[in-house]
């Protein structure tokens, strides 16, 4: 689930309890993206700060 000061991307602070993807905004919690705001992986396609600017602007994550 999501660390206790919610979501990364939207900071929905109610996590979904059956995985760690966000109700609100479909990130899925990834740890190492946490700690590493700019680093891109595979699973997720974008980087957590793009990822934050994209739902600021268009109200999505941008890797739909």
């Amino acid at each position: 689930m999501f660390l206790s000061d919610g979501c990364p991307v939207c900071g929905n602070p109610k996590p979904n309890e059956i995985c760690d993807v966000c109700p609100t905004c479909s990130w899925e919690r990834d740890v190492t993206l946490e700690k590493r705001p700019d680093y891109c992986d595979n699973k997720s396609g974008i980087t957590l700060n793009i990822a934050k600017a994209n739902y600021q602007d268009h109200g999505h994550i941008g890797n739909l």
